[in-house]
């Protein structure tokens, strides 16, 4: 192949290009989520990842290693890394003697879903990528936005908060022939050595791998329900709520409420309403994480860790109103990215406007997405 700008060859190009599609695909991993303000019941995650791109060119196989971080939050199972919470310093390399610089920004948010219950875990979006190569005259050229979608469909171990992830179906457009990228003599050259001269990659030709951990953890617990009761008067103005649970898994509580707060989810036939608890209103006492907050719909949550008992009471006109069934009647008690689950749907006695219980209610397959 000719040389070009003054030994920039296409198996250069070819090298230093592949570096810039590991450091841009591997980095997708990590984006996810809209900004604006959290929605109620969201908690803070970060995700940390290593793994690598490997790309099948007319020249052989590169795989390209990454390391990143994103922050974000989670809210149920749904995952926000907004593009301002990705950690990913710009990467410089030497190639033949050729310095490559890459930066990268999110193109539009991503989003993920996580569930320990199946152990699948889902992000997808679209990231930027610009690559300059002073010595070919190649400036801020832009790359993509690179569309992935990545999945480990049984993969999420919530003991550890670890995952692996892939995406077999990636598709990178070819390089543009403009200015930026060094004309359309070093973008063909680009373009050919690495197998894209159609208008872009053919699928399988771009594996990405990548492991990822999620902290804290996300962790689904599935508790009894000894009790759920919802009441209200006739004109639905006073409305209470009591759940009680006596259970084991309560002494798994691993996560400290005083410095991850926490939130209460009410899911029923027609409502999904969730309750923030900040953290300033938990203190610890003998055994027990207690909250309290007199003028909230959740009033009052204790969690005896040391026996494992659930109290949780409320009142408010934010309850369920009772003009029709609402069972089944699911809770979530949520501290940091532990989800605590009754499910309130088997033995229950209903009153319309006056009262909803459900009493002795076994541990729930799952917890709610």
């Amino acid at each position: 192949m000719d040389s070009i700008s003054g030994g920039w060859t296409g198996n250069k190009v070819r090298h230093a290009f592949a570096a810039l599609l590991g450091a841009v695909l591997v980095t997708t991993t990590l984006v996810p989520g809209p900004a604006g303000a959290a929605p109620a019941g969201s908690r803070p995650i970060t995700f940390t990842l290593s793994g690598g791109l490997t790309l099948e060119t007319p020249g052989g196989l590169f795989t390209i290693p990454i390391d990143g971080s994103a922050s974000g939050t989670i809210a149920g199972h749904d995952i926000e890394l907004p593009a301002s919470g990705v950690v990913l310093a710009g990467n410089q390399s030497q190639f033949q003697g050729l310095d490559v610089f890459i930066s990268l920004e999110a193109a539009g948010d991503l989003a993920g879903v996580i569930n320990p219950d199946t152990g699948a875990l889902d992000v997808s979006g679209a990231l930027l990528a610009k690559m300059s190569v002073p010595a070919a005259g190649v400036n801020d050229c832009p790359i993509g936005p690179t569309f992935i979608s990545l999945s480990t469909p049984n993969g999420y171990d919530e003991a550890t908060g670890e995952a692996s992830l892939a995406d077999n179906q990636l598709v990178l457009s070819a390089v543009p022939g403009i200015p930026a990228c060094g004309g359309p003599g070093i973008a063909g050259i680009i373009n050919s050595s690495l197998g894209l001269e159609g208008g872009g990659s053919t699928p399988g030709q771009v594996t990405l791998a990548v492991d990822v951990v999620a902290t804290p953890r996300v962790v689904d617990h599935q508790i009894t329900g000894r009790r759920g009761l919802l009441t209200t008067n006739a004109s639905g103005s006073v409305r209470t709520l009591t759940v009680n649970s006596n259970d084991p898994v309560l002494k798994q509580l691993e996560t400290d409420p005083r410095a991850e707060g926490g939130s209460v989810r009410i899911i029923t036939a027609t409502t999904d309403k969730t309750f923030d608890l900040p953290s300033g209103g938990w203190t610890r006492l003998s055994g027990s994480y207690r909250y309290l907050d007199a003028g909230g719909t959740v009033t009052k949550v204790k969690i005896f860790t040391t026996r494992g008992e659930l109290v949780v009471t409320g009142k408010g006109t934010q309850l369920p109103t009772l003009a029709s069934n609402p069972g089944p009647v699911t809770v979530v008690l949520s501290i940091g990215n532990e989800n605590f689950c009754a499910r309130f749907g088997g033995r229950v006695t209903f009153v319309a406007n006056s009262r909803f219980a459900g009493v002795n209610a076994p541990r729930p397959a799952a917890c709610p997405a």
